[in-house]
């Protein structure tokens, strides 16, 4: 995998959504990134005014090195503007043959000569443009996470105001992927010189919009939402007409989102050596859900060492212990047990659960030195000898049909998923 961070990397639409991530990517990889905007670039990274409308002087690029192509119009899609976004990646073309420059035009699975949108068709001419320039191309599939922006910024804007959410019928397939992973796909796919000049698709495998709808309001924005049954259908003959297109001003998009054609990306995704974040890990405000699941590990070992839930503090000490001493990866726990902490005794003393039970005695260590615990181990010396024997019987009772329901249902439900992966 040849890579070279020293050619000048030229990122039109750096200020947008995608284009800020990639920047400060590559700028952290140590490129010699030119940020291309309308809009001033983040300070330390070079800046070169440019606009979808403007004559470019191909003198203004560096030589030998790669443009990625991501400026478009966001606005108003009449032909005007289409037309307009077509010639300034022409404009683009020539530059990058005057100036020996790899050219990587960011695309979109809408993608199509025959698409149901302008949109679609659009973003297929300007592909067969790059193509046969001897460019590259990359589609991604819908783009989320991070800082909220494009069509992932209307998602969340929309389902934070919006106490009810469509359930459509029959439910859009999308492919999702994560910001930062598209980021480091441009990155191999524009610094790699192994590579073909080819299109890339970049997207998650196919998932129903309304998982995609439903982990955007649990994860990240840990809301409850109403449901309601739409027709897929009425939505589209909404936007599709003029009255529905001045009612929703990204009747385009939206109705684009519920026509995507699926992508095949798995051969694209190893040739780049890529691998996605699962949707629960990217919908996280940081990206990584890691601490999110120590938590709930820690709420429910806690709580069984404990009997109660478990105070932050003693939570945040166990979090920060697995962090230093076990690299910060959750052991996989269902995330049923911070709810019902007593089910940990299903999986304890199984084969293969020395990872486990090395975190359940951390855990009593931690709840030893806890006021809680110090009320769970060390009782009053007050109690009477029957009350005490009650406790032990009570003890023993537990113990004995926790056994029992382990025998029966502890196999099962040992086959949990492995650390890291969505539940």
């Amino acid at each position: 995998m040849a890579s070279d961070s020293t050619r000048p990397l030229v990122v039109t639409g750096a200020t947008g959504y995608i284009g800020r991530v990639l920047v400060a990517a590559a700028a952290a990889q140590g490129h010699a990134v030119i940020a291309a905007s309308r809009r001033p670039a983040p300070a330390g990274v070079q800046w070169l005014r440019y606009d979808l409308a403007d004559e470019l002087r191909a003198e203004d690029f560096p030589a030998d090195g790669t443009i990625v192509h991501l400026a478009a119009n966001t606005g108003s899609a009449g032909p005007d503007d289409e037309e307009l976004e077509l010639r300034a990646a022409r404009r683009l073309i020539a530059v990058a043959g005057a100036r020996s420059l790899r050219l990587v035009f960011v695309s979109s699975q809408t993608a199509q000569r025959c698409a149901p949108t302008a949109y679609g068709r659009l973003k297929w001419r300007i592909e067969q443009a790059v193509l046969d320039a001897g460019g590259s191309v990359v589609r991604p599939g819908l783009v989320y996470g991070g800082a909220p922006g494009g069509v992932f910024g209307r998602l969340v804007a929309v389902a934070q105001r919006s106490p009810v959410l469509p359930w459509l019928f029959p439910a859009p397939q999308v492919q999702p992927i994560h910001v930062a992973d598209l980021a480091a796909g441009l990155l191999r796919v524009a610094t790699r010189r192994d590579l073909p000049a080819r299109a890339f698709n970049l997207a998650m495998p196919p998932l129903s919009f309304t998982v995609f709808l439903g982990a955007l309001t649990s994860v990240r924005l840990r809301r409850r939402r109403l449901w309601l049954p739409v027709p897929a259908g009425l939505i589209d003959a909404i936007g599709a007409t003029t009255l529905g297109a001045r009612l929703l001003p990204d009747a385009q998009r939206i109705r684009s989102l519920l026509a995507l054609p699926l992508i095949e990306s798995a051969a694209d995704l190893r040739l780049l050596d890529l691998e996605l974040r699962p949707l629960p890990a990217g919908m996280s405000r940081r990206g990584d859900d890691r601490r999110r699941r120590l938590l709930a590990e820690g709420v429910a070992l806690l709580g069984y060492v404990l009997g109660e839930r478990p105070a932050c503090a003693t939570l945040l000490r166990y979090v920060r212990a697995i962090e230093l001493l076990r690299d910060g990866v959750a052991v996989g726990v269902p995330h049923w047990t911070a709810r019902w902490p007593a089910a940990i005794a299903l999986f304890e003393r199984g084969r293969g659960e020395r990872e486990l039970e090395w975190r359940l005695d951390a855990a009593v260590v931690l709840a030893e030195a806890s006021t809680a615990g110090a009320r769970r181990f060390m009782p009053a010396q007050s109690a009477t000898l029957p009350g005490a024997a009650l406790r032990i019987l009570a003890a023993v009772a537990s113990e004995g049909a926790w056994r029992a329901l382990r025998a029966i249902c502890g196999p099962a439900l040992r086959r949990r998923p492995a650390p890291g992966s969505a539940e």
